[in-house]
């Protein structure tokens, strides 16, 4: 037996998403050769697929003490301790990648997604406008950019990279509601109503969509019409206190 042959199967397991099997084999290719740094790499990326983050830190942190490293194992990283809330060690983990490989969106894309959930949102812009400019075709990156934009409050850029997130993906319901909450913070309310249904056709489960229509129809005195939305999300969520005042 070799580890070889651990890790060649191993990787397989990991291929086919049999994450378990895959962390079996990984471990024996590591008690046969401890300083192969694929076999560590490969573990954290399992554990991580698994939602076992607190696992993937260290076999990722073990995997870059090795002078022969994966890239991307810091991607792997900064992933679990954004999971783990770490998350001034994962932008640190994300920066060394972006200084490693400047010209893989992947850094750029998740720097900032995590720039965003922070609320750093001009930090997130930059970031997100590298990712774009690398990865032209990624819709997420544009979704991402125009929530930054409308909590700004730069409603026309947040429209506009909505916009070209469905260009990208037609039935991205998040990119439509981020558009219709933007058109309604500019007062135009028959724009926003539009998507917010559109939303409602692509996700029928999409309680704030029916919530946020359900007041639109309010304000317009679309009684029957709010009080099937409000409706809709008691059936979504039974425990959505203010949607039973509303209702």
């Amino acid at each position: 037996e070799s580890a070889e042959a651990y890790y060649g199967r191993g990787s397989t397991y990991l291929d086919y998403d049999h994450y378990d099997e895959a962390l079996t084999d990984f471990a024996r290719a590591i008690e046969l050769d401890p300083d192969d740094s694929s076999a560590y790499s490969s573990s954290a990326e399992a554990y991580y697929s698994l939602g076992r983050f607190e696992e993937a830190i260290p076999f990722a942190t073990k995997a870059l003490g090795f002078s022969a490293i994966r890239l991307e194992t810091y991607i792997v990283r900064g992933l679990s301790y954004t999971e783990v809330k770490r998350y001034e060690e994962a932008l640190s983990d994300y920066t060394v990648y972006i200084e490693l490989k400047p010209n893989d969106e992947i850094g750029y894309f998740n720097r900032g997604n995590l720039h965003l959930s922070l609320e750093r949102y001009e930090e997130a812009l930059t970031d997100l406008d590298k990712a774009i400019e690398l990865w032209p075709r990624y819709a997420k990156a544009y979704y991402d950019r125009s929530l930054a934009y409308y909590y700004l409050e730069r409603y026309d850029e947040a429209i506009a990279s909505a916009s070209l997130a469905l260009e990208l993906k037609t039935d991205f319901a998040d990119s439509y509601v981020v558009r219709g909450l933007a058109y309604n913070a500019l007062g135009r309310f028959d724009k926003s109503l539009a998507d917010y249904t559109t939303v409602i056709a692509v996700d029928s489960a999409n309680s704030f969509a029916y919530s946020h229509r359900a007041r639109m129809y309010d304000i317009d005195e679309r009684y029957n019409e709010a009080l099937a939305d409000y409706t809709a999300v008691i059936r979504i969520h039974p425990d959505d206190a203010r949607a039973h005042v509303d209702r």
